[in-house]
């Protein structure tokens, strides 16, 4: 069966594309010639020494462009995944060129780092007009400082991770492995220990960024030292719709020291095949939710659940798995609460267990034991090589236990048989307040869920498997307090951000202050995705321009936005070297 589902391929197949053209906004015979010959022009605007070390692919270079362009998104959004350019670059001054290219000739710009693009906002479609897509995984350099790391965007979760132990360090990051940091530093990051340390953008504490003018600019945590410029691009890019602003060359992160916290780690695994599985399920989850929201302001414990239906698959079955982190100073490793994690994994009733994992370990040596996915094709990051549909919710809080009991038994009607044609794989996340100088939404959320579904063609003729999946979503809104809240990262049902941005941003200010930004240092959009930032209409520049100066003399009454926020202060977690002024 997966030999017929293509899985070792990896490749997704295009319509063929011919040519690259020439933007009809070039005039002249040197400009068009210079818009053309890409390889040579890039060359030419390189930096160094007129060299440009990446490598440049157009359509007519066949099964190479075809493996450049094949990502996650592919087999669902194949047709709207064709650059007409894709340049691999292998340097900051790759960057620039590339970046200084699509200005002069007029081609928007995609960003891909690599890992999960689900609606391919990584790419961009030429149909619409000339687009080039610069590809960072060549920058991966990977440097130890005291107390933080110097990190390229191309490297993915474990490379930094594995890179980090190595140095005794940690910091906390999203749950797939093979997710580049380049996007993932934009976005959130969540996991396990987001609700410990909060999420992955956290820790970014500055980044090297080519702008739309084609310069390398130094960002750093905003003080009242630094610029209105750093302290416009340090909150757009962490957290303001990824690919909106420029190209991530290099980020600095605030690391944590092993020696500094005490950690334990548990993974249970249990088999969910029958009704039996399910009224203990149902029951362990209910046990979760009382004892979550009793302690929930203690940010000391966090759980991640991942759930996998594959009973259609020979070997892999339906199952459930739950992973419970505690971490606490050293000084407080004598309040570990083994109980809370007991009675939980003692609630599932009649349930068989598979997996039993229970260590007491530094920080940075518990990766090893979560970035087991077997599933993942390495090339594209894909679980399964089928169309998806999806679907996400960020909740204010974790529901109480009627409404999770709503939420198993949803996930269990979704479970597939032995002959069903789709997958599914779900994920529950507790996680904390995010930092107050950044623009990432939602940060007084308390659990996202996700659902990733995969069906085999051609049976989305007789099963609406997209609707299936957006009635999981208000199963969870309803569970909670009703409201809509997304996440960039797991954007669904095609959206459209002129008009569906409120489920993506907790406030308009948010909003037009980001179209502001977006206005001021891109103001012919150059870097643009079907979810990057709108530039503002005539109507909306004023209130872009007012949300803008709010922000700048500190008047701003946003959510999570004291502006001089000097340290890397997570809100209600771990972190205690924390000075917040307003």
């Amino acid at each position: 069966m997966l030999g017929l589902l293509g899985w070792c391929t990896g490749i997704t197949f295009y319509p063929e594309q011919v040519g690259i053209g020439v933007p009809q906004a070039v005039v002249g015979d040197e400009a068009q010639s210079f818009c053309y010959n890409v390889r040579e022009s890039m060359a030419q605007l390189a930096t160094t020494n007129n060299t440009f070390d990446g490598t440049i692919l157009i359509p007519s270079d066949g099964h190479s462009f075809g493996q450049a362009r094949d990502q996650y998104a592919s087999v669902t959004f194949a047709q709207a995944m064709a650059p007409s350019v894709i340049v691999l670059v292998e340097s900051e001054s790759d960057v620039q060129a590339a970046v200084k290219f699509a200005s002069q000739c007029e081609y928007s710009v995609s960003i891909r780092s690599g890992g999960h693009s689900y609606l391919g906002t990584s790419s961009c479609d030429s149909s619409k007009g000339q687009c080039l897509q610069i590809d960072v995984t060549g920058l991966n350099i990977r440097e130890i400082l005291p107390a933080q790391a110097k990190i390229g965007p191309g490297n993915r979760l474990r490379d930094a991770a594995e890179f980090l132990k190595q140095n005794g360090r940690f910091v906390p990051t999203g749950e797939c492995p093979g997710v580049a940091l380049g996007g993932h530093m934009q976005t959130g990051g969540f996991g396990l220990f987001a609700r410990h340390f909060g999420p992955f953008v956290n820790r970014v504490g500055g980044f090297r960024i080519v702008l739309a003018d084609g310069e390398v600019h130094d960002i750093v945590t905003p003080s009242e030292e630094t610029s209105t410029l750093n302290d416009d691009i340090f909150y757009a890019v962490l957290g303001g719709a990824s690919g909106s602003w420029g190209v991530v060359t290099e980020m600095t992160l605030n690391t944590i020291a092993d020696e500094d916290f005490f950690s334990v780690y548990w993974k249970l695994g249990y088999w969910w095949d029958t009704p039996e599985d399910t009224e203990g399920i149902v029951n362990m989850m209910r046990t979760f939710s009382e004892m979550a929201n009793e302690k929930i302001d203690d940010t000391r414990w966090s759980i991640h659940a991942s759930v996998v239906g594959a009973k259609n698959l020979p070997g892999l079955g339906n199952r459930i798995q739950l992973e419970f982190s505690w971490v606490a100073p050293m000084e407080q490793k004598d309040e570990y609460d083994f109980d809370f994690f007991q009675k939980i994994d003692s609630a599932c009733t009649g349930c068989t267990r598979f997996r039993y994992i229970n260590v007491t370990e530094p920080l940075s040596q518990i990766w090893r034991h979560r970035y087991l996915r077997t599933l993942i094709d390495e090339t594209t990051g894909r679980e399964f090589p089928l169309p998806y549909t999806r679907s996400m919710q960020s909740l204010q809080a974790i529901p109480q236990p009627d409404g999770m009991e709503s939420i198993v038994r949803a996930t269990a009607a979704l479970m597939p048989g032995r002959f069903s044609p789709h997958f599914v794989i779900s994920q529950i996340t507790t996680i904390n307040e995010a930092n107050i100088n950044r623009a990432l939404p939602w940060q007084q959320d308390k659990i996202g869920i996700t659902l990733d579904y995969f069906y085999i063609p051609p049976t989305e003729w007789v099963i609406d498997h997209e609707q299936r999946a957006l009635n999981f979503a208000k199963v969870l809104r309803d569970a909670s307090d009703g409201e809509d809240h997304r996440m960039y990262w797991a954007a669904f049902d095609n959206p459209v951000m002129e008009k569906d941005w409120p489920k993506y941003f907790d406030n308009e200010e948010k909003f037009r202050r980001l179209q502001g930004i977006k206005q001021k240092y891109d103001p012919t959009n150059i870097f643009q995705n079907k979810m990057s930032i709108p530039m503002p209409t005539e109507g909306e520049l004023d209130l872009a321009t007012a949300a803008n100066m709010q922000a700048i003399n500190g008047t701003a009454t946003t959510t999570n936005n004291s502006f001089f926020d000097q340290e890397e202060c997570a809100v209600g977690s771990l972190v205690e070297s924390c000075t917040e002024t307003s």
